[in-house]
């Protein structure tokens, strides 16, 4: 993609995280950036660095825990540059660790101004002009301590969270105008994470081994890659998602660690392990739901309705409580309290043989 046509806005851009890198990524690649920041001399830093390789920047000053600062900054870029094409929502600020019944209601508050309203309010600034154009990228900053719930960080992690559900929302209601918004979730050695391993040299050298690929990514071009594809027309056809971009391979949004072989589960009888989806069950004492279990042709269980919910539904129908199976047909053994196997079961509706409806089994020795 051509980026010299684009404008984009990067919040926070000039401190010692992934704006910083993001910035200067879309310059190299010819984009005019805005860097959005808080305190002059961070951002007239970062405008430099650009200026020195050729690229284009313009500092702007902006609070953007100030819904008219962002409303401003965002005019103010619109009237200079024409338009605005990309905006990255990295900015947040930061409280002292402390457990949960410790924090404040400032202390939720700043969480709150700077990540997930500083966002919603950028957001709704740029919607206009991304519509008139019909063509908007947006890239919002979650992060993995939202989705793992980190401790004594419940204002940040919540604040995370929401930025996350404000991304889906918003991608679906905006795509009709081309306008994709996205969210990145980083694992990269920026300027603040080498500070801090340089203070703690142990914890990062133990947090690196964590990681399949054993090293932190390269902010400017791991993190800044992901970044200007989402950016880019490339990533024209994805909207709505989460990508964490931290070298780790993730289940549902959660990091999958390593499994102690001596505290994996034993499998059931026959050597077959659970198998847990949406439609089946490892029906174990602890995990029995209330209903009955019917045998199937392949090696899974599946847990049929609670008793009585399915009565009047003719042979297959669950018995009520309190009344005795009429005879001649195959009593329903009971989920709850039994240990169950890994034999086959039978699927609901599928008729039993024909030898054996109504027959009952002979005793051996006879």
């Amino acid at each position: 993609m051509d980026f010299r046509e684009r404008v984009a806005v990067v919040t926070a851009a000039g401190g010692l995280g992934c704006g910083r890198v993001i910035a200067r990524r879309l310059a190299r690649e010819g984009c005019r950036v805005v860097v959005a920041e808080v305190r002059a001399d961070h951002g007239e830093r970062t405008a430099a660095d650009i200026h020195e390789f050729g690229g284009d920047a313009r500092f702007a000053a902006v609070d953007v825990g100030r819904r008219g600062d962002v409303e401003r900054m965002v005019a103010e870029t619109v009237a200079t540059e024409g338009r605005v094409d990309i905006l990255v929502n990295n900015a947040q600020g930061y409280t002292p660790l402390v457990p949960l019944e410790e924090k404040t209601d400032e202390m939720l508050a700043r969480s709150l101004d700077t990540g997930l309203w500083a966002t919603f309010w950028s957001m709704q600034a740029v919607f206009p002009h991304m519509r008139a154009q019909h063509f908007g990228r947006i890239i919002n900053f979650c992060s993995l301590n939202g989705v793992t719930g980190a401790w004594y960080s419940v204002d940040y992690n919540a604040t995370k969270e929401g930025i996350r559900g404000l991304t889906r929302s918003a991608a679906r209601e905006w795509g009709q105008h081309n306008i994709t918004v996205n969210a990145i979730a980083p694992g990269a050695a920026s300027e603040g994470y080498r500070a801090w391993a340089d203070r703690n040299p142990d914890q990062a050298r133990a947090a690196e081994q964590t990681i399949p690929l054993r090293r932190m990514g390269d902010p400017e071009e791991d993190l800044g890659g992901v970044a200007l594809f989402l950016a880019s027309d490339d990533g024209a056809y994805i909207t709505g998602h989460t990508l964490f971009a931290d070298g780790r391979p993730h289940g549902h949004g959660v990091a999958a660690a390593p499994v102690d072989p001596s505290r994996r589960s034993r499998p059931l009888r026959g050597g077959r392990a659970p198998h847990l989806t949406s439609r089946t069950a490892c029906v174990t004492k602890p995990q029995v739901p209330v209903g009955t279990v019917e045998r199937a042709r392949h090696h899974r269980l599946r847990v049929r309705p609670p008793v009585g919910a399915a009565a009047g539904r003719g042979r297959d129908a669950d018995t009520r409580p309190g009344q005795r199976p009429r005879r001649g047909h195959r009593r329903r053994r009971r989920a709850v309290g039994r240990q169950a196997t890994s034999r086959p079961l039978r699927p609901p509706g599928v008729p039993v043989h024909p030898r054996r409806r109504g027959v009952r089994p002979r005793r051996r020795g006879r």
